[in-house]
Formats: C-alpha cells, sequence, structure tokens
C-alpha cells in the first residue's frame, strides 16, 4: 500500500471510528489542535452525508420529520461509509436500513417509499433512449414478430407495494396535489419510474400491464411471451396492453432473439 493509501485508510478510520494516528497528520492551530480540526471534519463529511441522504429522499424525510429522519440518517452513516467521491452513488441500501430499523417497524410503508425515491434519482441521472416509432412497428414481417424480443426504453424501473405510494410521496413532498392525509389501508399498486424526455415521472399502473412489463424485462421473444401470457392470462387480450406500452412510449427497439 502507498503512503498517499495508507494516509486516506487513517483519514477515513478516524473520520467513522477512533484512531490517534490521524492527528498525526494534522498541524496543530494556535486555536485548534489537530484533534480539535479532526473533529471538525468528522461532522462535516457525516453532515454532508446526512444532508445527501435527505435530498435523496425528501418525501421519506417530509413525513418523518427533519428529526426523526436526521437522527436516523445518523445512524446509516455510522455503519455506512461513502465509497464514492460522488454523493450520487450514496444511499442504494438506505431503504434496506430502513426495513430493519426498530424505530419504523410500525411504518412498514416507509422502506417501500424510499426505494421508489432512490429510483427516482437512478432514473433522473441515468442515460435514457428514445421511444421507437409506432410506424416502425407496422413494418415489423407477421412471420419474424414471434422472434423478436421488445425492448424497453431505459431508465424504467418497476415497483410493487402494498401501500399507495404516490400518495404518500406527495404526502411528503407537500405537492399541489394538497393532500390532507393518506389511507394506509386503502391499498397499494404496480408502479413505473421512467423518464419522460428530461423529466423524470412516476406512474402506477395496472396489473396486467405491471406483468408485461415484467415479462419484457426478460431476455425472451415477444412469441414465448404471448404463449406465457395465454397460459396465465387466458381472459385478457394481450394486444390491449401492448397498444398501451406504445401509447405510453415505453418501447425502444425490437430485435432477434433465439429461444
Amino acid at each position: 500500500m502507498s503512503e498517499l493509501s495508507k494516509l486516506y485508510a487513517t483519514m477515513m478510520e478516524a473520520i467513522y471510528g477512533e484512531t490517534s494516528l490521524a492527528a498525526s497528520y494534522i498541524v496543530p492551530g494556535k486555536v485548534l489542535s489537530a484533534a480539535a480540526q479532526l473533529g471538525i471534519y468528522q461532522g462535516s463529511v457525516k453532515g454532508g452525508l446526512v444532508q445527501a441522504l435527505g435530498d435523496l429522499f425528501p418525501a421519506s424525510k417530509g413525513l418523518l420529520g427533519e428529526q426523526f429522519f436526521d437522527a436516523m440518517a445518523s445512524r446509516y452513516v455510522a455503519i455506512n461509509p461513502s465509497q464514492s467521491a460522488s454523493l450520487d452513488h450514496y444511499g442504494e441500501t438506505f431503504p434496506l436500513f430502513m426495513q430493519r430499523f426498530e424505530p419504523l417497524a410500525e411504518l412498514p410503508y416507509m422502506p417501500d417509499l424510499a426505494s421508489l425515491e432512490w429510483t427516482w434519482h437512478l432514473a433522473f441521472h441515468a442515460a435514457s433512449t428514445n421511444a421507437i416509432s409506432p410506424d416502425v412497428l407496422t413494418g415489423v414481417p407477421l412471420d419474424q414478430a414471434d422472434q423478436l424480443q421488445c425492448i424497453l426504453v431505459e431508465p424504467i424501473y418497476l415497483h410493487r407495494s402494498d401501500y399507495p405510494l404516490l400518495e404518500l410521496r406527495a404526502l411528503g413532498l407537500m405537492t399541489e396535489s394538497e393532500v390532507d392525509a393518506v389511507d394506509i389501508a386503502s391499498g397499494g399498486g404496480c408502479y413505473v419510474v421512467f423518464r419522460d424526455g428530461l423529466n423524470t415521472q412516476m406512474s402506477q399502473v395496472s396489473p396486467p400491464l405491471y406483468a408485461l412489463l415484467e415479462e419484457l424485462k426478460k431476455p425472451l421473444s415477444f412469441g414465448t411471451i404471448c404463449a406465457q401470457w395465454l397460459s396465465k392470462h387466458p381472459d385478457l387480450e394481450l394486444n390491449v396492453y401492448t397498444a398501451e406500452l406504445i401509447k405510453r412510449s415505453w418501447i425502444a427497439d425490437f430485435r432477434a432473439i433465439n429461444n
């Protein structure tokens, strides 16, 4: 390990734990000792991560309140050091942490909401693909359609929850929808996080459309998906939900596949 790597490791240990070695690299000032200066840096780094989590999960913070959220985020930061120079990558495991966080035991919808917010963050920063023109679809030969794989646009993320996540998010953000309260017992649904041009959006979709999206994320030909659909949903017409995918601009391309 190089000297620079050793210095970095020592400083990281000092930020997230206790070490007597880090202070030896810091020149004492006239007012602050080396240990005091290190303490300020510790607080700055941890405080920055707590603030970053609040920015990444604004609806969760809004529902829980700043004091509770920041205390919970501080616990997370203490055991989950940042592994990247970019804060865009920090917080991926925060929803799982919330799921195991005992004080949230009576709020089981919070991890689902946080997971939805995390994928909104991912979709916002991801490179996007364009939807295929409906005119292109009419040019696909019928005898080849069964051997083609339908490719969804990117980014697109799927969530299934027992709770009304969009209403909870609106309440946490206090958006223009002016949600005063959310009936948790009203049930959940199927949610899609996606990009529409430069806009990152969330949408609730029907269970059949969600099921089709799940299948289209797999490396299967459209013919295979059709056969499975008829077996699982004999009373539902697949073309109705395929048309909805096209209308929503969620199909990016078709490509040949062997399966």
